[in-house]
């Protein structure tokens, strides 16, 4: 946990500009007022010393936690058991998918060279395919199913969702329709890849596994577990596509993960290594070779000249890929209405248009007319990418001419509603334009030895790398191709055209991210750019209250109907952190006070919104214990979430929407809450969001005067007619507003003494920390004094991120 203040023995540890909390103190203080210790209540921030019994109590309580070594044993076997599995089933499903798209791309080639008629043929089967791809996308109307699917894979591992919610994301129905649909496109040979819906369909097949099998249905309700086993369902699915179990697991890191746990690493490469294992078998069988691009093996690829004209050839693809990145986003932009209005006409248009071009420059052979036909053929002799069967061509030109109809036909194929790749498009692309440099390169040096498919990999590479933002392509071409010796020219274009690309765009795989409305925290701040510190993003206009203040103070925060955290500075003189309280917490707080002189009413009738919150959070509980007792009651070994249990229990899906609507009364909100809730959270332990937070423009507000208005009071039963206060009722309510408070002596108003905090000048990347990996909602901004300075809260700092980005 991150706080205001710490010990000065642990500032070496402490990241810059964040502050730890003294666990000593935390636990003293919190030990010292469950006692009513009215000295460490006031010296939560200052150093202090406790009777030696507290320390012992403390420690004490460290001992008495237990841990079950058997059932942690049974949960880490559990975990490799589902892994191995995985990487052993998907090794063989991603080969047999394989096998069947080769099928189809061999039977098309067919089809071109069949007949004189032959090239119309293709065109009609290729736009039958693709339209039927699309078909199968439509009828399956389930947004998680087209695109690369690598959106979803990464809103998985960094964002937060619950149990009931991952069958929209990752489910066996998903993964089958992609599949489907995969095959379909690339057989009809649309310029798409095939790694990253793989990818997509491996964690389909782990969320199966967990969901239908009984030994694993534990891990599913394990948010941390489950995360760790999806961002390994990533790397065994990465790595199988190209048998590459090195690169596919970076590869799955970095295009995933912002901070990935290193106690996974070894999960992630035994899976991987197991799925790669089991595809290498495969392509054994079936090609008599285990690896997807064999190349002849050249001793000395490379002089230590060519250092340079390796980093120049990464220049050049850095920005051509950042090109690229801006050209197919305002294409797709441009054309979204179509897409979505008729998204199977569009793909059968599409499927035309790649038949004609593709015919047009004869990327295709007996083999067929997918992408990995032409990038083997790059990697080798070029005759495709040369045009070697059009007379008067030089090589010069067929690779112009074939990398101008390549990007063209990328842009037409990963945009359409299919289930679509990117990887192998943006490697083919910068092959063929690695091969046209070194061919140009080999032309101008003479009597000097150029590998010319050496810069073919080189520029796959780098263009890869620029278009996706990965240094891990570099691992994947050497892997896939064998050829060790081209790692560090690899590593250096690649390298470069990152550093281009990264800190002027978006990924492919984040502008897919961003189209679909699956934003995570990090990628709207990559995408809106210009934020380095926490003081370019923080609202400097806070509505505070001193630690001493009265009654009527806490009543003018709470018309602050916006903001839900309230910071507590030391005096109106000091703007000195000292805590915060919670929105909800002031309203019970209210209740009870006014409660004691039958005037609970008046705060119900003053603050309608937090009333209906308040009885909808109360239902909630109400329908989590029923749920309990009803398990423990029946001894349910079931999962929560089937449909047994979703009938029984709603629970606060729709609760979300009723908080954030701006009509609230009560019966509207009691009639919401029977009528109208959904399905319950399945796992059982998280609590109702809290009201959204947003900062009020305003000075701290130490005091304020009584509130006006108390002439007349909302009846509870009846919010539309108001009851008439009695001459003694006005006068109770106007001793009790101005009663005072200091809040840090005050049992029933609970007190967070350590809030979130950050410095000015501290890094995007800690304020990443507190939101996403602490799970903080609000964090407040202090100068080295500890003095107030702003606040920065998460819904709202998306809110306003989203708003920049559309």
């Amino acid at each position: 946990m991150y706080e205001g203040n710490k010990s000065d023995s642990d500032s070496s540890t402490a990241p810059s500009g964040l502050e730890f909390v003294n666990v000593d103190d935390f636990a003293k203080s919190r030990l010292a007022s469950e006692a009513g210790s009215d000295r460490n209540r006031v010296t939560f921030f200052g150093k202090h010393e406790t009777e030696p019994q507290t320390r012992d109590s403390v420690r004490e309580m460290g001992r008495n936690t237990k841990v079950d070594p058997t059932k942690a044993f049974i949960l880490s076997s559990n975990v490799l058991i589902l892994l191995f599995s995985l990487g052993i089933i998907t090794g063989a499903l991603n080969g047999c998918f394989a096998w069947l798209m080769k099928l189809l791309s061999h039977a098309q080639a067919l089809i071109i060279t069949s007949s004189p008629l032959g090239p119309l043929y293709f065109m009609f089967s290729t736009s039958f395919l693709a339209s039927l791809s699309a078909l199968i996308i439509k009828l399956g109307d389930m947004k998680a199913t087209h695109g690369t699917g690598m959106a979803e894979v990464k809103a998985l591992l960094v964002n937060d969702f619950y149990v009931s919610e991952l069958s929209s994301i990752a489910s066996s129905k998903i993964g089958f329709i992609r599949v489907t649909s995969l095959i379909l496109a690339v057989g009809a040979g649309l310029s798409i890849g095939i790694a990253a819906p793989l990818v997509h369909v491996a964690l389909c097949t782990a969320h199966s596994f967990m969901n239908r099998i009984a030994i694993f249905r534990d891990l599913l309700h394990n948010p941390d577990m489950l995360k760790q086993i999806m961002a390994a369902a990533a790397a065994v699915g990465m790595s199988t596509v190209f048998n590459a179990p090195v690169g596919g697991l970076l590869f799955s890191i970095e295009v995933t993960s912002t901070y990935y746990l290193i106690s996974n690493y070894w999960r992630s490469f035994m899976a991987a290594t197991t799925g790669a294992l089991m595809y290498s078998v495969f392509l054994a069988a079936s090609e008599g070779n285990y690896r997807i691009f064999e190349v002849t093996t050249v001793t000395n690829p490379y002089q230590k000249w060519e250092f340079l004209t390796y980093a120049f050839l990464g220049l050049i693809a850095g920005f051509l890929a950042l090109w690229y990145l801006k050209f197919h986003q305002a294409y797709y932009m441009a054309m979204r209405k179509y897409f979505l209005a008729s998204p199977v006409a569009t793909a059968a248009l599409a499927g035309a248009v790649t038949a004609v071009l593709i015919y047009a420059v004869g990327a295709h052979n007996h083999s067929g007319v997918s992408e990995t036909v032409l990038v083997k053929d790059i990697f080798n002799d070029s005759h495709i990418a040369e045009m070697h069967d059009r007379r008067g061509v030089s090589p010069i030109a067929g690779l112009c001419a074939s990398l101008v109809v390549r990007v063209a036909l990328t842009v037409i194929g990963t945009t359409l509603r299919v289930s679509a790749g990117i990887f192998l498009p943006m490697f083919t692309i910068g092959a063929i334009g690695g091969r046209l440099f070194g061919q140009i390169l080999a032309d101008i040096a003479l009597g000097v030895n150029i590998y010319v498919p050496g810069y073919a990999m080189v520029g796959a590479a780098a263009f890869l790398s620029g278009t996706t933002h990965t240094i891990s392509a570099a691992v994947i071409v050497v892997e896939m191709t064998g050829e060790i010796d081209m790692l560090l020219p690899c590593l250096i274009a690649s390298v470069i055209a990152c550093g281009i690309t990264k800190s002027r765009s978006l990924s492919m795989f984040d502008q897919g991210m961003v189209n679909k409305g699956l934003e995570s925290f990090e990628l709207l701040l990559n995408a809106t750019g210009g934020f380095n510190f926490v003081e370019d993003v923080m609202d400097a206009q806070v509505t505070s209250v001193t630690r001493a203040c009265m009654v009527s103070d806490l009543f003018a925060l709470m018309q602050s109907e916006d903001q839900g955290v309230f910071p507590i500075i030391e005096s109106h003189d000091s703007c000195k952190l000292v805590g915060s309280l919670d929105r909800r917490d002031i309203y019970n707080f209210l209740k009870i006070h006014f409660a004691k002189h039958n005037l609970e009413s008046h705060v119900v009738s003053s603050f309608p919104q937090d009333e209906a919150a308040e009885q909808l959070h109360l239902l909630r509980e109400k329908k989590v214990a029923e749920l309990q007792s009803w398990m423990k009651r029946n001894n349910a070994n079931s999962v929560p979430g089937s449909s047994i249990t979703r009938r029984l229990f709603p629970s606060a899906h729709a609760l979300q929407w009723a908080h954030n609507n701006d009509s609230f009364s009560e019966h509207s909100a009691q009639t919401l809450a029977e009528a109208n809730a959904a399905a319950i959270n399945d796992d059982c332990s998280t609590i109702m969001r809290t009201m959204s937070i947003n900062p009020l423009q305003g000075t701290p507000l130490p005091n304020f005067a009584p509130p006006a208005g108390l002439e007349t009071l909302p009846n509870n039963n009846a919010p539309k007619e108001t009851v008439p206060l009695t001459p003694s009722s006005k006068a109770t309510i106007k001793t009790l507003l101005t009663e005072e408070l200091d809040l840090f002596q005050t049992p029933q108003l609970p007190m967070n003494g350590f809030p979130f905090t950050a410095h000015r000048q501290s890094t995007m990347d800690q304020l990443y920390i507190l939101f996403e990996m602490v799970k903080a909602k609000v964090v407040f901004v202090v100068a080295d004094n500890k003095d107030l300075e702003g606040m920065i809260s998460k819904s709202v700092l998306l809110k306003s991120l989203k708003l920049k980005v559309n």
